[in-house]
């Protein structure tokens, strides 16, 4: 019963015949004007909320607003609602769409009886009816579904609408979303044509549903007939026998289920089943027994589909079925911190693109990051389309960017580095992506406001190297081309396996430049060892750049396996290099001595690089990755220990490696015979110039080799050590004994990386040391003996010599060799030219070689050799 007295209320301005109230203003009693007990009502976030406190059990209260409205024949009334509790026969709403009385049910005061027609939201059976009310009689005009209103929280969206013949239609819509609305029924009567308020009434008892009323968006429009046909917005290809079809507005049930309303060619003729969602009765569902074959073109023609009013749709649509594989739909952007914005929406966000040419299912599909997963809505992403990914509280942000997507539980991107990995439906990794602070290739863009960008889209496969910031001004380009977009391959034309990795005597993993195809990399005849064999062979994830092999039969210590593929492709088709072999070994146990170092660049030259190079001198295959790099500090105790690799390096015996930050910058300096045999690390310790102490260490920090090192070691003759190396003479005598080190030869260039050294121990007489070969030589550029070649092989280092040319008159014509420090061996070339660089005439000509040391030892060579000039 009514609770208040209330005095006769006035209006300040004329009824309205139009409303549209969105209840924006601060107070919801004015433009319109709502009257009654305003007391027990308040606005909460925008929206109408009930504030009628709880009362005891048995008792009930009627509270109301009213507005003005005139309102009847050619109407429509929409309004939004929510219920945050079960509806009984205690607690539930009335919406008067017309009335005749400012408050209809008027409790206790003495008013005139209502007479006008309202909407019951719950009661007894928990359903959505329209009534009319006759005084104090309530007449049900359409009868609503029961147990909608079954909810502790009720989102709907009610529609009514009253044409010119007072037929009246009422629609629910229970996602509260104003698109699923579904016909509760028609009726027409005009037993009332006039109105003067619209009003919603709340009837509650008890605390069950206190402040648990919310109202939002009413309008009071002129009815429009609808005369639009329904039409198809979208086709879901669900799997291979399954179609939805998502039109533009609720369908009529018996026409949209009638299979005979559906025929598709290519075979699939009619389908064998259809279904109108009861959720979305914008969707129907078809079935057809027969399979859907992926990659085929489909038509479908839809005749007498009919919306809720009676307009019927004849059309022809067509659909594609496909699954893509790996690569097929990527990443290809991603803001993983959006501080310091330049323009951008202040969310995180990851943008993915379709670079099939087929359209793609999302739903069901994945998008994750190490912890966290979110589940993408069923969507159709075409060819080539965009779609932006975004969290819940990014709300509208993107929209103007492109289309984007919503999800609830999106992954939280973290500033310094991920795993990002997008999985279809059967939880199957379609593209992944590894990122961190590196991945910018700009220290600035990496603190915040830039986004990563995929470089090239055709090389999905390329990994962490395709990608870097933004050069956008807004920067990033989410729902459009990457702003550092670079079309085609030509900067990665082959798949390149790159390493690879024993994990025991049965297990290898090849690791590739790029990832390649999972159907060629699945199968073990694609894979070439020599004395064994690949029994089977599985892709890996998360990137897919790595494949683990199964051996037929475990792998033999000291023995060296080639690696070989066949018959791979990466993305974009991009083929392996014919000469693609990747060398491995059972790596054993590392121990002392087993590899020393054997040169050391402590001295480099102004902007340059140490380097230091270490030689196996044992019969086993070695793991670099499970040594480490380490000086001494002012205590002598092992210091500033660093990672020399994090992946597998495999050194054999009797090979070299060269371990330097700036592998580039080392081959511009020097001579380096086998560039595969430098191995650019991130960082080296600390070798100073005047003197330090280099030390290889294993992982549990065993010292394998040692070697103390000061400048005075270096030739004493140089004038300057800049970019003088220090060599090991012998890889078999003490690592800090002093004379088992010289300076590099002048003649070597000063350091002699990835080979021999210039000063290694050679065995003989001093004697035969020189030698030049052919001794008969015609310099005319026909490939055939057009150099003398001058080869010496000294017993020990230390040895500085010069080379003249003498004619037979006993003129010099060629200083060849000024006094420069000669290695233990070495090659000097005579092209037959004079110090003019003219070529000289045919003739016997002296080599005449001068060589000493610090001992005192000097030595004289006179070697003759004939240049001929061939006749033409």
């Amino acid at each position: 019963m009514k609770w208040l007295y209330l005095p006769i209320l006035w209006f300040p301005f004329a009824a309205s015949a139009q409303m549209s109230e969105d209840f924006s203003n601060e107070n919801f009693t004015q433009n319109p004007v709502w009257v009654g007990d305003t007391a027990y009502w308040q606005l909460n976030a925008g929206k109408l909320q009930s504030h009628f406190p709880g009362m005891d059990a048995g008792a009930t209260i009627f509270f109301h607003l009213s507005t003005l409205s005139t309102a009847v024949k050619n109407t429509e009334w929409e309004f939004w609602a929510q219920l945050k509790f079960n509806t009984s026969s205690k607690n539930y709403v009335e919406v008067y769409l017309t009335s005749d009385q400012e408050d209809p049910r008027c409790g206790l005061l003495h008013c005139n009886a209502t007479h006008g027609y309202f909407v019951r939201i719950g009661s007894t059976q928990d359903d959505i009816c329209l009534y009319r009310r006759d005084s104090t009689k309530d007449v049900l005009l359409i009868k609503g579904r029961a147990g909608i209103t079954n909810h502790s929280n009720n989102i709907l969206n009610i529609k009514v609408t009253c044409d010119e013949h007072y037929q009246w239609s009422l629609y629910t819509d229970d996602t509260g979303t104003r698109l699923q609305y579904f016909p509760e029924g028609k009726m027409t009567d005009s037993a009332y044509r006039h109105s003067r308020y619209f009003s919603m009434v709340v009837i509650q008892s008890g605390k069950t549903a206190v402040e648990k009323h919310f109202f939002d968006d009413i309008k009071i429009v002129p009815f429009v007939p609808d005369t639009i046909p329904p039409s198809v917005v979208e086709i879901y290809t669900i799997d291979n026998h399954h179609v939805h079809l998502l039109f533009s507005e609720a369908l009529d049930q018996h026409s949209a289920e009638n299979v005979l309303n559906y025929a598709a060619d290519n075979g699939l003729i009619m389908p064998d089943s259809t279904a109108l969602d009861p959720k979305n009765r914008n969707l129907v569902k078809l079935f057809f027994e027969k399979e859907i074959v992926q990659k085929q073109l489909y038509h479908l023609q839809i005749k007498n589909i009919r919306d809720l009013s009676g307009n019927k749709q004849d059309s022809i649509v067509s659909f594609v079925y496909y699954e893509p594989l790996p690569f097929e739909v990527i990443m290809d952007e991603i803001y993983p911190d959006p501080s310091h914005s330049n323009g951008l929406p202040e969310f995180e966000y990851a943008e993915i693109k379709n670079i099939s040419p087929y359209p793609i299912n999302l739903a069901r599909w994945k998008f994750c990051n190490h912890t966290r997963c979110a589940a993408l809505p069923m969507l159709m992403l075409q060819s080539g389309n965009f779609l932006i990914l975004c969290d819940e509280k990014a709300d509208t942000a993107f929209s103007s960017f492109g289309r984007y997507v919503n999800l609830k539980s999106f992954p939280v991107l973290n500033n310094n580095g991920d795993t990002l990995k997008l999985s279809d439906k059967a939880d199957k990794v379609i593209h992944s992506i590894i990122y961190d602070k590196n991945t910018y290739h700009d220290k600035n863009k990496s603190s915040g406001g830039w986004s990563l960008e995929m470089k090239n889209t055709n090389l999905a496969c390329a990994g962490s190297s395709n990608w870097t910031a933004s050069t956008d001004l807004l920067g990033g380009t989410p729902g459009k081309e990457n702003s550092v977009e670079q079309n085609g391959a030509d900067d990665l034309q082959f798949l390149v396996l790159q390493y690879v990795e024993v994990l025991d005597s049965v297990h290898i993993v090849a690791h590739f430049n790029l990832a390649p195809d999972n159907d060629a990399a699945s199968l073990p005849e694609n894979y070439l060892i020599n004395n064994n064999s690949v029994l089977s062979a599985l892709p890996g994830v998360p990137l897919f750049m790595a494949v683990s092999l199964h051996l037929s039969s475990p792998l033999e210590k000291g023995r060296i396996y080639s690696l070989k593929v066949k018959n791979f492709t990466a993305c974009a088709q991009i083929k392996t290099g014919l000469d693609d072999v990747g060398h491995f070994g059972y790596p054993e146990a590392v121990e002392n001595f087993d590899i020393v170092i054997n040169e050391i660049l402590f001295h480099p030259k102004k902007g340059s690089k140490d380097f230091i190079e270490i030689y196996n001198h044992s019969t086993k295959v070695i793991d670099i990755q499970s040594l480490q790099l380490a000086n001494r500090n002012k205590e002598k105790k092992i210091a500033s220990i660093k990672n020399i690799t994090p992946v597998p390096v495999y050194l054999f015996p009797n090979e070299f490696l060269v371990i330097t930050e700036d592998k580039n910058d080392l081959m511009r300096q020097y001579f380096c015979k086998t560039p595969s045999s430098i191995l650019e690390t991130a960082s080296l310790p600390s070798y100073p110039n005047n003197e330090g102490t280099v030390v290889l260490l294993s992982n549990n920090e065993n010292v394998i080799d040692e070697v103390h090192y000061t400048e005075s070691a270096q030739f004493d003759l140089f004038h300057h050590q800049e970019g003088v190396s220090l060599e090991r003479i012998s890889d078999q005598r003490e690592s800090n004994d002093p004379d088992n080190w010289h300076s590099a030869s002048s003649v070597s260039g000063y350091a002699t990386p990835t080979y021999l050294n210039s000063q290694s121990q050679v065995d003989g007489a001093i004697s035969n040391a020189f030698k030049v070969n052919p001794q008969v030589f015609s310099p005319d550029n026909d490939g055939t003996d057009d150099l003398v070649n001058i080869d010496y092989y000294l017993p020990a280092p230390g040895y500085t010599g010069k080379i003249l040319v003498f004619d037979s008159y006993g003129r010099i014509v060629r200083h060849l060799l000024p006094n420069s420090l000669l290695g233990t061996n070495g090659q000097i070339v005579w092209d037959g030219k004079n110090d003019q660089m003219y070529l000289m005439s045919s003739g016997i000509y002296i080599v005449y070689i001068e060589i000493f040391n610090k001992q005192g030892e000097f030595k004289r060579f006179k070697i003759p050799v004939v240049l001929v000039k061939k006749s033409r």
